[in-house]
């Protein structure tokens, strides 16, 4: 009996013991029941969208330079003609009955004295035909005569021709050639009095092979101080006194009437590069002051376009291209003192 007793004393001892070891420590779960471990949390920054990749270099576009300073004439003119025969300029004559020319050699910048025209005058305008100088009309004085005389120069000679008067004298006036023949057209008559002037819209043809001038389809609008250029076998008369552009094809019956510049402009430079045509400075009106304006015409659009300005005011310079390239020569940047002072700046532009 006290065996048994004691027996069962163990046994409850024993079942304590057991109970107070689960009570320490906890039971673990099932494996289905345990949460996975998260990964560690990826951050991804993304720059922002106006910053450059590392791999960009930036590099400023640089401004384009459209003027450049070339070496002066060394005759000061304005009212002058120039013209280019394999890749050289020719100034030629100026206001007050200038006899000198000059020969420009834009690849070298520089100058040569050239044999005189024969007959001195400003106003004047020049056309090249199989690598000869043509010099029309102009005036030997501010109020004097009006010329109708023709002069060829010949750069590999150096040498002078008198060619066949033109029918109408007149300066002011200006030229062109298309298909081997001269236009001159428009101008002033002036008789040698102060004031007495007639301005014209008459047109005529020079046939170098008779030597002979013809009266063709006059012009729309009476033209003075003006230029003529030729884009695309059409004559396009540029510049006046009033905002009135028009163009002529050679054999037709009548000029047509284009889109006019915002302003008109009289006694400006004007040149064509890659079928444009590109209008320098030049005076709102008879008298008035010098502009530093530059447009550009687009025949194919009939449109314009004001661009960037001149670097200097002036009107009555005169104009040529080389290599895609413009050159301008002379001028005068005021009317007054009168008689207003001659330049001989000359400016190169490269068109945009």
């Amino acid at each position: 009996m006290k065996t048994s007793n004691k027996l069962l004393k163990m046994i409850i001892v024993t079942m304590i013991l057991t109970l107070l070891v689960g009570c320490s420590t906890p039971a673990t779960p099932p494996l289905s029941t345990v949460e996975p471990i998260p990964p560690a949390e990826t951050i991804t920054v993304i720059p922002p969208t106006d910053s450059p990749t590392p791999t960009e270099t930036l590099v400023p576009t640089p401004a384009p330079q459209l003027w450049v300073r070339k070496q002066r004439m060394p005759t000061a003119r304005f009212g002058l003609t120039t013209s280019v025969v394999d890749g050289m300029i020719y100034a030629i004559g100026g206001k007050g009955g200038l006899t000198v020319v000059e020969e420009y050699d834009p690849i070298t910048d520089s100058w040569t004295r050239k044999a005189d025209m024969p007959t001195g005058r400003g106003w004047i305008t020049s056309s090249v035909l199989d690598g000869k100088i043509y010099v029309m009309g102009g005036n030997t004085k501010e109020w004097g005569t009006s010329l109708a005389t023709v002069e060829m120069y010949d750069p590999s000679t150096d040498t002078w021709t008198k060619k066949a008067d033109m029918t109408t004298p007149r300066d002011w006036l200006a030229s062109t050639v298309i298909n081997g023949k001269i236009y001159a057209m428009g101008g002033d008559v002036l008789s040698g009095n102060v004031g007495d002037v007639t301005t014209l819209s008459s047109v005529e043809e020079y046939d170098p092979e008779t030597d002979t001038w013809t009266l063709i389809t006059d012009m729309r609008r009476i033209r003075r101080a003006f230029s003529a250029v030729v884009v695309d076998n059409k004559i396009y008369a540029i510049g006046s006194f009033s905002p009135y552009e028009e163009m002529y094809e050679p054999g037709s019956a009548a000029w047509v009437k284009v889109s006019g510049m915002p302003k008109p402009r009289m006694g400006a430079a004007v040149s064509v590069v890659d079928g444009k045509i590109y209008v320098f400075g030049g005076e709102d009106e008879k008298q008035g002051p010098p502009t530093s304006v530059v447009y550009k015409y687009d025949p194919a659009a009939d449109s314009w376009t004001t661009l960037s300005d001149m670097p200097y005011e002036a009107f009555y310079m005169s104009s040529s291209v080389v290599d895609g390239k413009i050159y301008i020569f002379g001028g005068s940047e005021n009317v007054y003192p009168h008689p207003a002072p001659h330049l001989s700046a000359v400016w190169e532009y490269s068109p945009d």
